[in-house]
């Protein structure tokens, strides 16, 4: 009796004291912050959950109609599995609360985000883009996604958006941009991204004159060569994605952009080779199988260099081509931060580059190399690298993308005839490896004349082990392993146990398996 008198008590206390903490002592704990982080919260959500909660209770019936930042997304709306053939009554009821949306909103809206096929409510769209003008939008994002086979016709931005002299930042989808005779630039942008957009020598040349654009983004684009184009006069980040530019247009970028600081040409082509001299230049990062001279980049800080080729004979055109440019001199000695992807280091080993003609590294703290797993013409490379670069704090091996099988697989003992360098005595603190797939090949076990093939994981730890047994002031050994694989935990423990067997040069060595 005095048992369960007791368990009714401690229910009763527990009960109270969840309602006190629910309930905040009277109060809505949510609703009682601070203004800018609710209307942050809320613009996370799509508008359609931003809306529902104005049903909690009567303090929070408006709040969503001040939040600045409003996302609308057609196919949130709209079941998985639907006639994408015409418009429909969802269609139509999506467009009626985009409508009442409005409405509801008289304040201004910071910026607003529509994701829809824009050839089921373009007229619509045209309407909320002159009440987004109307109410001096800052931010727009337009998104096309064409739902439909039969949604061929490009949606044409309105001349009236270009004109937006509040907008800061537009970045359009799959749009056609026409710009009027008298556009002269866009007079407050500060950033400009452009996707799959239908671009007119016009519009490029307008965007010249804009006064204050600072980042400028081209993806999915065709840049055709002017007659009359300069360079990008007052922009700072430049990005350029699967675009087909102008041998004579990214010359003349790149050589006249005073004012560029951030530089990615990411899967482009129409160009072999490209000159840089941008004093201000700090981060360049070339995704494409083009060779890069660096002639006047004093500032130059971060670099990253990853060809990929279409085929065999593109491939053997760059390694000529490296050979004769000789990509390592000049200021990309100079960086802090070095990226190299497999081709390049392959195609680097293979001119047989004499690095004490080349120079040394002396300001690289960070370098990055995706050559996992590490074949045997490229080791002296990979040796070599760090052997000019004396004061590297952080490595990071990575998987080789254009690598899908393993030929042959050599267990020499090349990493353990390999005398340490003064960056692993000295500096080296940080090691991430990461490991993606598991390599099977075909090896003879058991002894001389009774051996049976069987299949053994590659993991081409040899490296690993050669850093663990060299690097005197190790601190921490990540080894990440995405691994498509049912035995992860035992290829993990497989891996562990290899470097176990091997004896440290750090005692303070943090090895993590995340």
């Amino acid at each position: 009796m005095e048992r369960e008198k007791k368990r009714h008590r401690n229910t009763a206390q527990t009960t109270n004291d969840t309602v006190q903490i629910i309930n905040g002592g009277g109060s809505d704990r949510l609703r009682e912050l601070p203004k800018p982080i609710l209307y942050s919260i809320l613009s996370l959500l799509p508008i359609k959950d931003a809306i529902r909660t104005s049903v909690l209770s009567h303090k929070w019936k408006n709040v969503w109609t001040k939040i600045p930042h409003l996302n609308t997304d057609l196919q949130s709306v709209l079941p998985r599995r639907f006639p994408y053939r015409k418009a429909t009554k969802k269609h139509e009821r999506f467009i009626y609360g985009v409508n009442r949306i409005f409405i509801h909103r008289k304040s201004l809206i910071q910026r607003f985000s529509i994701e829809a096929d824009f050839c089921l409510c373009h007229n619509a769209l045209d309407m909320w883009i002159f009440l987004l003008v109307d109410r001096k939008i800052e931010e727009l994002f337009l998104c096309n996604q064409r739902l439909t086979k039969e949604s061929n016709k490009v949606y044409e931005v309105p001349n009236l958006l270009l004109n937006c002299k509040s907008l800061k930042l537009l970045e359009i989808v799959d749009c056609k941009l026409k710009p009027p005779p008298n556009f002269k630039g866009f007079s407050n942008m500060r950033t400009l991204k452009l996707n799959q957009c239908v671009l007119r020598d016009s519009l490029v040349q307008a965007i010249l004159k804009s006064p204050l654009l600072e980042t400028l983004d081209f993806c999915d684009c065709k840049l055709e060569p002017s007659s009359n184009f300069v360079c990008f006069p007052r922009v700072k980040t430049l990005k350029f994605n699967r675009c087909e530019i102008a041998e004579i247009l990214i010359e003349s970028i790149l050589t006249k952009s005073r004012c560029l600081e951030f530089l990615l040409i990411d899967d482009c082509w129409g160009f072999n080779h490209i000159l840089v001299s941008l004093p201000n230049l700090r981060v360049l990062h070339v995704k494409c199988a083009v060779t890069v001279h660096l002639e006047k980049t004093p500032k130059l800080e971060d670099v990253l260099l990853s060809p990929t080729f279409l085929c065999k004979e593109q491939e053997d055109d760059y390694r000529a081509a490296l050979s004769d440019r000789k990509i390592f001199w000049g200021h990309l000695l100079r960086v802090e931060t070095l990226s190299l992807g497999s081709l390049i280091i392959r195609g680097l080993g293979s001119i047989a580059i004499n690095w004490y003609s080349v120079g040394t590294f002396e300001n690289l703290s960070k370098l990055e190399l995706g050559i996992l797993p590490i074949e045997e013409k490229d080791r002296s490379m990979v040796s070599n690298l760090l052997r000019v670069s004396p004061f590297i704090k952080k490595l990071i091996v990575g998987d080789d993308p254009h690598r899908h099988a393993i030929e042959s697989y050599c267990e020499d003992k090349y990493w353990e005839t390999q005398e340490s360098c003064h960056c692993l005595m000295k500096h080296l603190e940080t090691i991430h490896i990461s490991v993606s797939r598991i390599y099977l090949l075909h090896r003879l076990y058991g002894r001389p004349g009774y051996e049976i093939a069987r299949a053994g994981p590659i993991f081409d730890m040899e490296f690993a082990k050669f850093l663990l047994g060299h690097s005197c002031v190790l601190k921490t050994m990540r080894i990440h392993m995405r691994l498509l694989s049912h035995n992860r935990k035992e290829d993990k423990d497989v891996i562990r146990a290899d470097l176990m067997r091997v004896k440290w040069a750090s005692p303070d060595v943090n090895l993590i398996f995340p």
